[in-house]
């Protein structure tokens, strides 16, 4: 037999393969339902991020802004004496600021440093501002101090009166420095663009206000119109051809969005990690498996193989096999029934050879009886065939005495009613010698069926006792007929003797 039709590696294949399937079907359930939450959870905790990190940069800003405003309020300020306001402004000046302004309605500026040459009134902080609403424009790098700063710009009222703009251009390395120290995964970053998708911070500084998320990633741009709304939310893109996941929310202060992103593999990568493990184990606790079936298969089929043995050798007919088990489970049944069955087989045998034994003597008496049987019946049929001749013999002499009687008779008409009855006597004597010789015919076909048929040769060998007694005594019958027959006969010639030779 092949290993490979064997019960052990039956077991083993079968076994093995299970819990080959069982492991790889949980690992990878296991690994789809992680991946699932892991990516809902790193979802969240971008989404979490995002507004975390925006809602700090609007409270910054917020910050700003009420700064700017108090300032604003000061009757300094309100006056807005183009005279005082350099010294005044220079005063108020923090290390935040890059500078600070005051602009009149038709845009013209004084500074702390005094009257500026230009005019800001076509700037749309300037507008907003005029409008009464506090705000902050796109950074900018400063051409006098290469600084990267953002204009904000706050309403100065008198009364309930716009009467001109409080500005400033503040330091806004804070923006850069907010959105820095967002860490997702190894790589993950963010970085915030403005109305038009110029990059306002972002982890490589030659990316801020030099170029456009629009520009740089394509197929997103229903991600960008969703971000320049000022909508927040959640997607999935690929940049540089590697898949990522951005977490965006809005800078409502600034008109910003600020987004957080993460590539995909970075999400699964500890799930990745831990389904190589599950893999690792899985081969390892199946070689282990391997190990502790092929032990416990090999106690299993040893048992099964020593049975094999003991059927194969009762199949040769070896009854003299002692077979015992002293294994309590179903193997241990199964072999003491083996030896029972061994026993009992031994024990028929043993039987039926002590049952030949008296059927072949009997056999054999019976042949003895057969043979005798026949030997008497051939005897019994020879006697039956003399008997027969003696008979058919007899029968012809008294045929022949009939014949004579008869002769006699018509010669002796005159000798009256004895002659007559001699006569009748001769005829009846003739039927009967007639009827025996039918039944000797009859004895003589009974006697060859009886050798034919040694069964019931007894009940035909009686039979014929009884026919041969019946024969003997129409025998004896004949014999009285025959010497009644002679008395006549020698009345007859006495008479004819009286008669003389008219007589004869």
């Amino acid at each position: 037999m092949k290993f490979t039709q064997s019960l052990k590696f039956n077991f083993l294949l079968w076994i093995l393969g299970a819990f080959f399937l069982a492991s790889i079907g949980q690992s990878f359930v296991s690994y789809w339902s992680g991946k699932d939450i892991l990516i809902q959870q790193i979802q969240e905790n971008c989404t979490q991020i995002a507004d975390a990190t925006g809602a700090e940069i609007d409270s910054w800003i917020e910050g700003k802004f009420s700064e700017m405003s108090t300032l604003a309020k000061l009757d300094e300020v309100k006056k807005m004496d183009a005279e005082r306001l350099p010294a005044l402004l220079s005063g108020l000046m923090s290390a935040d600021h890059d500078n600070l302004y005051v602009v009149w309605p038709d845009g013209t500026v004084v500074g702390d440093i005094g009257h500026m040459d230009f005019k800001l009134d076509d700037r749309n902080y300037f507008k907003l501002a005029m409008e009464g609403k506090a705000n902050i424009d796109t950074p900018v790098l400063s051409k006098a101090t290469g600084n990267l700063v953002a204009p904000v710009a706050v309403p100065i009222y008198r009364g309930d009166k716009v009467v001109g703009v409080l500005g400033a251009t503040i330091k806004a390395e804070k923006v850069t420095e907010i959105t820095s120290q967002v860490k997702v995964g190894e790589t993950g970053y963010a970085y915030l663009i403005n109305q038009d998708t110029t990059f306002v911070a972002h982890p490589k500084k030659d990316y801020i206000l030099q170029k456009k998320l629009s520009d740089e990633a394509e197929g997103i741009e229903d991600i960008i119109s969703r971000m320049t709304a000022l909508e927040r939310g959640i997607a999935e893109y690929k940049f540089d051809g590697v898949a990522k996941y951005m977490a965006y929310d809005p800078v409502e202060l600034a008109g910003w969005s600020l987004a957080v992103t993460v590539p995909v593999s970075e999400v699964t990568q500890p799930l990745d990690n831990m389904l190589h493990k599950m893999i690792m184990v899985t081969i390892v606790t199946l070689l282990l498996l391997s190990i502790i079936v092929w032990f416990v298969t090999g106690r299993l089929t040893k048992p099964i193989l020593g049975m094999v043995g003991i059927t194969t050798r009762l199949s040769q007919r070896d009854l003299t096999q002692e077979i015992e088990s002293k294994n309590r489970s179903e193997i241990g049944l199964l072999m003491n029934s083996l030896r029972d069955m061994n026993d009992n087989l031994n024990a028929v045998l043993k039987q039926m050879a002590g049952s030949s034994e008296r059927l072949a003597s009997v056999s054999d008496n019976l042949m003895q009886t057969a043979r005798q049987t026949g030997q008497a019946s051939e005897q019994v049929s020879a006697s039956a065939e003399e008997v027969a001749r003696a008979a058919a013999a007899e029968a012809e002499d008294a045929q022949k005495t009939s014949e004579l009687v008869q002769q006699v008779g018509l010669a002796m008409q005159n000798v009256g009613s004895t002659t007559e009855g001699i006569s009748q006597q001769s005829i009846n004597f003739k039927n009967i010698v007639g009827r025996v010789t039918g039944l000797m015919l009859r004895q003589k076909d009974e006697m060859a069926l009886t050798v034919d048929s040694t069964v019931n040769v007894a009940g035909v060998i009686e039979e014929l006792s009884n026919k041969t007694q019946e024969i003997g005594e129409i025998i004896n019958v004949i014999n009285n007929i025959a010497g009644q027959t002679n008395l006549l006969a020698l009345n007859a010639a006495i008479e004819a003797a009286r008669a003389g030779e008219a007589g004869r």
